[in-house]
Formats: C-alpha cells, structure tokens, sequence
C-alpha cells in the first residue's frame, strides 16, 4: 500500500509537470504574436491618444512631396487662434482660428520623409485663448505615426 502512494503521487506530480510546460509553450506563443503587432498597437494608441488631446489630431498624412495634412479639432474649452505647429521641429505659420469642437483640417510642409519610409514626429502647437488673449502652447505626448505618402 505504500508503494502504491508513491507511484500515485509521481504520476501527479508528472500531470502537473506536463500541464505547466503546456500552458508555458501557450503564453509563449502568444506572446510571441503581441510582440508582432507592436507596430500597429503604437499606431493605434498614437491615434486615440491625439484624438482626445487638448488640441486633438483626428487624422494626419505626411508626404515626400510636401503636401502634409493634419486634420485638427478643438477639444479645449474655449476658442483658439493657432499661430503655428511644429512637426518634428519644422515650424509652420497656420494663422487659423477653431472654435470649441470645431475640425479644420490645415496643409503645410512639415515632414521631409521618403515615400514608403515610416516616420514617428512630435507635434507642438503654439495658439492663443481667443477670449483672454493669452499665448499658450501645446506639444502631445505621444508621436503622430504613419508611413510617408
């Protein structure tokens, strides 16, 4: 009888064994999978996080001819005059007022990339609270990022 403990105790302890190796080799692989669509991740928190910023970017194209477009929306609570948006420490006079939750969608020459290249470029805007006259500005926390049109 003692003998028989044992050996049910070691074909346990195996089950286990080979339970945990299994559910190891699962995470792995899926972890596996995450770690390959880190881009797209980033893109998409990129997104949501300028959608919802102060001076909100709803949608952006760089292009290696020039024609940049940044699609904007006032999220603060009050009318703004912007003066100029840095991408990537290219500086742009816009001179374009946007009230409160209004879209306008403004085109410059920001980026100076390679069609087909991917880019990741800071985005600052320096505005004025129409109301009070005060100068402020703006920069995100997170990059604008794209592939070069």
């Amino acid at each position: 009888m003692h003998m028989e403990r044992k050996a049910q105790a070691s074909t346990e302890y195996l089950v286990i064994l080979a339970v945990v190796i299994v559910v190891a080799v699962v995470v792995a692989g899926l972890m596996g999978n995450f770690i390959s669509f880190g881009g797209q991740t980033s893109d998409r928190q990129s997104k949501l996080s300028w959608e919802n910023a102060e001076i909100g970017l709803l949608d952006w194209v760089m292009s290696s001819d020039g024609q940049d477009v940044l699609v904007v929306r006032n999220n603060i609570g009050y009318d703004i005059f912007i003066n100029n948006i840095t991408v990537e420490g290219v500086s742009q006079s816009v001179n374009t007022s946007v009230s409160v939750g209004e879209k306008r969608t403004i085109k410059s020459d920001w980026a100076s990339c390679e069609q087909d290249s991917s880019y990741s470029y800071s985005v600052s805007f320096d505005y004025t609270n129409v109301e009070f006259e005060l100068d402020k500005t703006f920069t995100g926390v997170e990059m604008i990022i794209g592939t070069c049109q």
